[in-house]
């Protein structure tokens, strides 16, 4: 298993989160195994609006 920096970690994440925007791919769960963290702020944004709405 090779090592990866931060920095190209980073990068590949954000390679994939441009490519699941732009709909080319239907591979979210292998997606949202490496950018977990910007998923739950996602999640965490929809609830939050959910709720201002609500109000």
């Amino acid at each position: 298993m090779e090592k990866s920096s931060l920095n190209d970690i980073l990068k590949k994440a954000e390679d994939e989160n441009t490519v699941i925007y732009h709909g080319e791919t239907r591979d979210v769960s292998k997606w949202m195994a490496k950018s977990r963290f910007l998923y739950i702020l996602h999640i965490i944004q929809k609830v939050f609006q959910d709720q201002c709405y609500r109000l």
